[in-house]
């Protein structure tokens, strides 16, 4: 092979293998700054999603704050319905034991075994009025509790599940902030690039699972 002809084709490899460098440099460049990108759209994700999570954090407070007042009203109003059901009875009672005691004078009754029966009976049904309400009051505390108390377990499930949406989705982010973290493994001569992560996607709003192209 003549002596020019090799100095070419020296050259040639020369040249071609300056511009694989180059091309490869340039592609490498070109991977980094997409992730470095799709780091700061994680960030940005990151930073959006924990801002709805406590607004929807301090929203479902809130409602569960204005259920659980609710149970403080109805016992409340229960045990008033109940101090004004006494008072009724006992207002009837007195007016009741009037009119016997003039019943019983009118006879001529009054220190006879006959008038103290009838006022017994009748201070007996009194008290049997006000025992009722006071069975009823019970039950109606005990059926409110029993609610309240089951109102506030499924309230801390909902708080609970809220919290756990929100960890995962920045354990996700935390990964795909790993994968797409900048390379500082320095790459051996002749092993080929592996390719470049795809960028991540969110459908629907923050708070979703990132998809891929």
């Amino acid at each position: 092979m003549p002596i020019w002809a090799a100095a070419i084709g020296a050259g040639t490899s020369l040249f071609a293998g300056s511009q694989a460098k180059k091309s490869e440099a340039q592609a490498r460049k070109l991977a980094e700054g997409e992730k470095q990108n799709a780091l700061g759209f994680l960030d940005q994700a990151g930073s959006m999603d924990a801002l709805f999570q406590a607004l929807q954090e301090a929203q479902l407070k809130s409602g569960q704050k204005k259920e659980l007042g609710a149970f403080a009203g109805a016992k409340k109003a229960t045990e008033l319905g109940a101090t004004n059901a006494r008072q009724t009875i006992l207002n009837r009672g007195a007016q009741d034991q009037a009119k016997l005691t003039q019943g019983l004078i009118g006879r001529g009754l009054i220190g006879t075994s006959a008038g103290t029966g009838a006022a017994m009976d009748l201070g007996g049904q009194v008290n049997q009025q006000l025992a009722d309400i006071d069975q009823q009051l019970a039950a109606a505390m005990a059926n409110l509790g029993l609610a309240e108390g089951q109102t506030e377990m499924r309230q801390a499930g909902d708080l609970a599940s809220l919290i756990g949406r929100g960890q995962d989705f920045q354990r996700q982010l935390g990964v795909l902030r790993t994968d797409f973290a900048p390379s500082k493994v320095k790459k051996t001569p002749g092993a080929t690039s592996a390719p470049a992560p795809q960028v991540p996607r969110f459908s629907g709003g923050f708070g979703y699972k990132p998809v891929f192209n």
